[in-house]
């Protein structure tokens, strides 16, 4: 199967405009998504097939045909279309799910050539759309952890164990430094405000925690215009940022000390002097330039670097104003996911609504809120008014940082 470039089809597959893409886009769009997991997907499991351990690469192969058949299922229900795979009656291989995900895309198409152009009825699809995208990211997150687990517990045989896993994998992009943005105070509601300066619609689909939010006024804020670099990062490990408590909350000093944490995960060497960084990326030793954002932080790090630089972490709502009003002054997001200081919140989803994620339950315990977007995102799935969520303690996805201003 091959992958589908956002290239060779509308330029609207590439735009955030398919919240509110009619039925035609939303086909072709739907089609290219799934053929994007599908490749990850194949990928990965050819690459467990080639892993020396067996035990081992058949559970995680278990494990990725049983992600694939929750989210098949999920999908299907949700266009009310039928589901053929059933774990109990089929044998648990590559081939009976790709069978089941690709006849459930096909019933999806004649679904969506049926619907009534409207937006209530062509939501089921916009919500498809976009968590088969988010299920393309998972794979790829899912591929680097994988990989790097396979390579480190391969010892002095890592490089070798990495070959299976294949090298042209997306990566970051390093940019060159930018002052900090100064942004005036506002009254900013959280997602609707990001929604209309991102020109959508009022009947453009939204996720439920988008949704409902009041209005609050956001005092004045400088914040940095582009994510924490690993030259930055190095910094603070060289002044001794890992051993000094005073820099880290009582959560994250714990975390440091269980975990034997010295350096973000998967870090193998810092350059004091070049403030690159060796960090194994796909099982493979990669090296990150000083300009690069620093990535596979936990909120910890984030917290404790920025208490470090006599700074913070941004709110969502500061994060927010910042990738839409100051889009035009140089704010720059893309190339990893980014914590902010706010515990995520979001009330249940209400009728007709889409949950965040279909596993979602009433988010006010521990989840951190993380904005943004990583290299592994589809362009169509940059948006701003996006929310996300993950533990503190989370270090193997793609996230990093910035920091504001006191």
């Amino acid at each position: 199967m091959s992958l589908v470039p956002d290239t060779l089809l509308d330029n609207h597959l590439a735009t955030p405009t398919l919240r509110d893409a009619g039925a035609e886009v939303l086909s072709l769009a739907l089609l290219d998504a799934r053929n994007h997991s599908l490749h990850v997907a194949k990928r990965i499991y050819q690459s467990l097939a080639a892993c020396a351990e067996r035990a081992r690469a058949e559970r995680a192969r278990d494990a990725l045909l049983l992600r694939l058949e929750r989210h098949g299922s999920q999908l299907a229900t949700w266009v009310q279309v039928p589901w053929e795979f059933r774990p109990a009656a089929l044998p648990k291989t590559w081939e009976a799910l790709q069978t089941a995900l690709l006849a459930s895309s096909e019933g999806m198409q004649e679904r969506l050539m049926d619907a009534a152009p409207d937006s209530e009825s062509l939501a089921a699809f916009r919500a498809a759309l976009e968590l088969e995208d988010r299920l393309g990211q998972s794979l790829i997150r899912i591929a680097n952890q994988w990989a790097n687990a396979w390579a480190e517990s391969a010892g002095s045989r890592a490089e070798d164990a990495a070959q299976v896993w294949g090298t042209d994998w997306p990566a970051p992009h390093a940019h060159a430094a930018r002052q900090p943005l100064w942004m005036p105070a506002r009254p900013w509601t959280l997602g609707q405000s990001a929604r209309l300066y991102a020109r959508l619609s009022a009947e453009a689909f939204a996720w439920h925690d988008e949704l409902h939010h009041d209005s609050v006024r956001v005092n004045e804020f400088d914040i940095d215009a582009q994510p924490v670099s690993w030259g930055q990062f190095v910094e603070f490990v060289d002044d001794a940022g890992y051993d000094r408590e005073e820099l880290w909350s009582a959560a994250g000093w714990l975390w440091v000390h269980q975990n034997g944490r010295r350096a973000p995960w998967a870090v193998e060497q810092l350059g004091v002097a070049s403030g690159a960084v060796l960090q194994r990326s796909f099982g493979r030793l990669t090296r990150r330039a000083g300009a690069h954002a620093c990535m596979h932080v936990s909120y910890f790090e984030a917290e404790a670097f920025a208490r470090w630089a006599d700074r913070r972490l941004p709110t969502e709502h500061e994060w927010e104003i910042a990738a839409t009003v100051g889009a035009g002054q140089g704010f720059r997001w893309g190339d990893v996911m980014e914590w902010t200081l706010d515990r995520y919140r979001a009330g249940l989803p209400r009728a007709g609504e889409f949950a965040a994620r279909p596993d979602f339950s009433n988010g006010t315990g521990s989840l951190q809120s993380v904005r943004g977007a990583s290299f592994a995102a589809r362009p169509r799935n940059k948006l701003a008014c996006a929310r996300y969520f993950a533990e503190p303690e989370r270090d193997d996805a793609f996230i990093g940082f910035r920091t504001c201003s006191l």
